[in-house]
């Protein structure tokens, strides 16, 4: 029996060149797009997020993480997690699906090139094998 897959498709879409937020201290990050990235969208309390927070580089096939929320952990959840982007106007303006879900972005094209539901790292990679090999 195969796992949980995203449903609906992707609306595939320009980005900008860089993804802007704040970090946990509050203080403006801006990230610029400079290869194939993996975007997901988490928040606090999430359990299927959880495993995107702690995620090893080997599993992502050589792309960029990138991890935002549009509230911040206040119960410190994400303490000795990977850093998560507090990006929730840059979610928006992006039309992001809610967490937990995820974006791949093309540095090249500067497009959103697929979306979904996020439920594990596998899954997602699964989903995406065909913009990254």
């Amino acid at each position: 029996m195969a796992g949980p897959r995203s449903f609906g498709g992707t609306v595939e879409r320009a980005v900008p060149s860089s993804i802007v937020g704040r970090d946990a201290d509050g203080s403006s990050i801006e990230i610029p797009l400079t290869r194939m990235t993996l975007l997901v969208v988490v928040k606090p309390g999430c359990l299927g997020c959880r495993e995107f927070l702690h995620a090893a580089d080997h599993e992502l096939a050589g792309l960029e993480l990138v991890l935002v929320s549009e509230v911040a952990d206040d119960r410190g959840e994400w303490r000795d997690a990977r850093a998560v982007l507090i990006a929730p106007a840059w979610i928006e303006a992006q039309r992001l699906i809610a967490a937990p879900s995820y974006a791949l972005l093309s540095a090249r094209t500067r497009r959103l090139i697929a979306e979904g539901a996020a439920f594990s790292v596998s899954q997602v990679m699964s989903e995406i094998a065909s913009h990254v090999s």
